[in-house]
């Protein structure tokens, strides 16, 4: 093995260097070199990245942009780890990193993928389990119907909902999503929003009405499914894609009397809500990946130069999956 303890003088970092109009754009972020720490404390850990996860996110300008990252540990000051050992946890987009051993934990290249921690088994994956487990509540025969189908997420929602015997339906952006949903996901059904005659479309895919929307994008797409849901209808509030970089306000149709009317559930969560369930859907999940039930989907850039690339309107609109970076370096 690479005598891994060895640190360069400095570390290189991507900065928010504005506040993004829309979606991120290059000229967003700023690559910076800073001196690296030479000497650990006790209970800190020196780690070179590895994956890095590219998800929307409220970033801050003038801060090195953060996200959740698989590495290889090069130095360490702590009893649980070892130099060498994969570790994973909320890190700068750096490519060295100096944390504290309580925010990192080993990962099983035994049981999946390196890249596999960030996705499927990872917050998108946990986001997919307890939104439609913990809120949706699918029961077999029912319609799910899922906004942002094809991403890192959604792709999962649907993979999950089959399990339980829903019928899936997945919103998405592009013919070329659409049978990637279909054909090799196995859904039911895929729609694309931009279709001038969506809305009937939709209609169509869901002749029984919907039981549940699992919702990550928002905006008018949701006012358009709304209409569909039925009585005693799921909502899942998971994201709000269409305007999560957008400072303006954004105004839309009034959906209360629908959901009086049809008694229909809307419940936004964050993951951590789930904390003391995180263990047992781990396990979960892990066991459907390896036994063949669910599929981990993925769009990996190599590069650490990549990182702000892999966040800008061009790859959105390609990518299927999770959006991860691959480091070259360290591997």
């Amino acid at each position: 093995m690479d005598d891994f303890r060895k640190s360069s003088a400095t570390t290189d970092s991507f900065v928010l260097a504005k506040r993004p109009v829309g979606a991120p754009v290059l000229s967003d972020f700023k690559r910076i070199s800073s001196p690296v720490i030479q000497e650990l404390k006790e209970n800190e850990v020196r780690v070179h990245g590895l994956y890095y996860s590219v998800d929307p996110a409220e970033w801050n300008v003038g801060e090195v942009v953060k996200s959740e990252v698989v590495a290889r540990v090069a130095e360490s000051k702590s009893s649980q780890f070892r130099v060498g050992e994969l570790v994973i946890g909320e890190f700068p987009w750096s490519t060295e990193s100096v944390v504290l051993s309580d925010k990192v934990r080993k990962i099983d290249i035994q049981k999946a993928f390196a890249s596999e921690y960030l996705g499927v088994l990872g917050q998108s994956g946990l986001a997919a389990y307890f939104g439609l487990v913990e809120i949706g509540k699918p029961i077999a025969g029912e319609t799910l119907v899922i906004s942002g189908a094809s991403g890192a997420v959604g792709s999962l929602v649907g993979q999950i909902g089959k399990l339980f015997g829903c019928r899936v339906v997945g919103i998405t952006s592009s013919e070329i999503k659409m049978k990637f949903l279909t054909a090799h996901l196995g859904f039911h059904a895929s729609l694309n929003h931009l279709s001038d005659h969506f809305s009937e479309e939709l209609e169509q895919a869901c002749p029984n009405g919907i039981d549940i929307y699992f919702d990550d994008v928002g905006g008018s797409l949701s006012d358009s499914v709304m209409k569909w849901m039925n009585h005693l209808s799921r909502v899942v509030i998971c994201g709000q894609i269409s305007s999560v970089c957008s400072e303006a306000t954004v105004s839309g149709k009034r959906i209360e009397s629908v959901l009086l009317n049809r008694s229909i559930l809307m419940q936004g969560f964050r993951v951590s809500d789930y904390e003391k369930k995180v263990p047992a859907a781990n396990l979960k999940l892990t066991e459907w990946l390896t036994d063949g039930k669910i599929e981990s989907t993925e769009t990996i850039l190599r590069g650490f130069d990549r990182l702000p690339e892999a966040s800008s309107p061009h790859m959105k609109a390609s990518k299927l999956g999770k959006m991860i970076v691959k480091a070259e370096d360290w591997l």
